[in-house]
């Protein structure tokens, strides 16, 4: 199915300018933009972001069949920047919108496949142009939605071999958990919000491989498209007893072919699923970590190839500042837990696991605060001032939003944490249910360099009914703006899922 696309912003003529118009019509030459030829037309095309390019396709009878020929032909098209894709409750359920922040134009974009209740939900984005969502039942697919095309995956009831997938009355229900401390088995329709964690995939289409994070306890499974079930991980090498709090985030790598997953404690694994048999080999090995559900934990391959490991610390904005979470109080506690389970009653040199220095190269890398300082900044909390109290008193409701955004370099050499000042000042990074990209600003000037644009991706408040979007400032340490006063042109999703980024592709 061909996604044929409508730009949802109109130009505003200044009366002025129509009537310059008017008086100039008898002038203008009217050329047959149907009549060019289809060597030049396919030059064109291949100088377009991907949504013109598609919405080019549907303008007439010899634009779709050079368009047809342009994909068949698997043409390339330029280095595409991150969309919104997002529903809108006036797009209805068979459409979602995709909003380009370097055109600053919104795309209507339709949906392949029987509409269904909150259509508009997807899970998590994967590779380039794809996006891993479910279906009505809870079940998972891979969808492109700019080209319609589909790759079925296992049923959400083979995931954690669950086979018992209804209840005494027939209706699709999830395996029991704890809600309010009461074990209860959940819907199928509150199941499809939680049951996938975060979400690697390894290519579009047919050819994928998924690895995904999943309850209980926050386990790896794979599948590969064409399999009849979910194959869990929990049996191979190092995850044989795997401790019971699990993973925070996974990765594909295109670069070595493999998948990253970065646990709770920091530990990192590499596993290859190209063989008759998975192989996990840890890489990184990982200190006893504070638990909780203030903070998201990504994992990523950053431009110069390095393994990177980012923190995203959210508080919620009706608590006054002072009693706001932060790294700080965070890396405290995990050095009290630390020394907790080595049983010496010392507390750890915080220093010797984090050195500090920026992403680039420059001469005044800042030191870490060394322990004592820490310790009197932990238990002195009402001296602290978050940089984001501005941004914050901007928010009407009670909601959750970013208040850190911590980076840290995985040095395997050395099996050290190095924290970063920035990401330098040739890149921005995008970061939500997408897998983490950095992208090149000197080719997208629209984007800040240093700076992270930030979506909702908070497991622990699905559905993500919330509004954490925003513009974050590595120099400044800040939650700079949110995304909606730099990008105008979006709809108010206050009502609705929250947006993910993807890269759109028609491949």
């Amino acid at each position: 199915m061909g996604g044929v696309l409508s730009s949802g912003v109109l130009t505003a003529t200044s009366k002025q300018q129509q009537q310059m118009q008017r008086s100039t019509t008898t002038e203008v030459f009217h050329a047959d933009w149907s009549g060019l030829p289809e060597d030049l037309l396919l030059i064109v095309m291949g100088a377009l972001d991907v949504p013109s390019l598609v919405r080019a396709g549907g303008a007439c009878s010899p634009w779709r069949a050079t368009y047809a020929t342009f994909r068949r032909l698997r043409l390339p098209s330029p280095r595409q920047a991150p969309c919104l894709l997002y529903a809108r409750e006036d797009y209805g359920p068979n459409h979602v919108a995709m909003y380009s922040p370097t055109t600053g134009e919104t795309f209507r974009v339709p949906l392949a496949g029987p509409p269904h209740h909150r259509r508009g939900l997807t899970v998590s984005t994967a590779v380039p142009g794809w996006v891993f969502t479910t279906d009505s039942v809870g079940d998972p697919y891979l969808l492109n939605p700019l080209t319609g095309a589909r790759a079925a995956l296992p049923p959400v009831k083979t995931l954690g071999n669950y086979d018992t997938f209804l209840d005494g009355n027939g209706e699709h229900i999830f395996p029991a958990g704890l809600e309010q401390g009461v074990m209860k088995p959940a819907s199928v329709f509150r199941a499809r919000d939680w049951a996938f964690i975060r979400v690697a995939v390894s290519a579009g289409g047919g050819a994928a491989t998924v690895l995904v994070v999943h309850p209980p306890e926050s386990k790896l499974s794979f599948t590969r498209v064409g399999d009849e079930r979910w194959t869990p991980l929990t049996s191979v090498g190092p995850l044989v007893g795997h401790d019971a709090l699990g993973f925070d985030n996974v990765l594909y790598n295109d670069k070595d072919g493999l998948f990253y997953a970065a646990e709770s404690y920091g530990s990192v694994y590499t596993i290859d699923l190209d063989g008759p048999s998975p192989v996990v080999t840890r890489i990184f090995v990982g200190k006893p970590r504070t638990t909780g559900c203030d903070h998201t934990m990504y994992i990523a391959v950053a431009p110069t190839g390095d393994l990177v490991l980012m923190d995203r610390m959210w508080n919620q904005t009706h608590r006054p500042v002072e009693e706001h979470t932060t790294y700080q109080h965070r890396r405290y506690n995990d050095a009290m837990v630390d020394s907790d389970i080595e049983g010496n009653g010392e507390e750890e040199d915080l220093d010797d696991d984090m050195d500090e220095e920026l992403y680039s190269d420059s001469s005044d890398d800042e030191d870490e605060e060394d322990e004592e300082e820490l310790n009197e900044h932990c238990k002195h909390t009402d001296s602290f001032v978050d940089p984001t109290q501005e941004i914050l008193s901007t928010y009407t409701h009670e909601e959750s939003v970013t208040t850190e955004l911590v980076i840290h370099k995985v040095d395997l050499q050395r099996q050290k944490l190095v924290r970063l000042r920035g990401i330098g000042d040739q890149h921005a990074l995008f970061l939500g249910y997408n897998s983490p990209a950095f992208l090149p600003t000197k080719d997208f000037p629209e984007f800040k360099p240093n700076h992270a644009y930030l979506t909702d991706d908070c497991n622990e408040c699905n559905p993500s009914l919330r509004r954490d979007l925003g513009i974050w400032s590595f120099e400044e340490r800040r939650l700079e703006k949110k995304l909606s006063d730099e990008w105008p042109g979006v709809y108010d999703w206050q009502d609705l899922p929250a947006p993910i980024l993807i890269t759109p592709s028609l491949y």
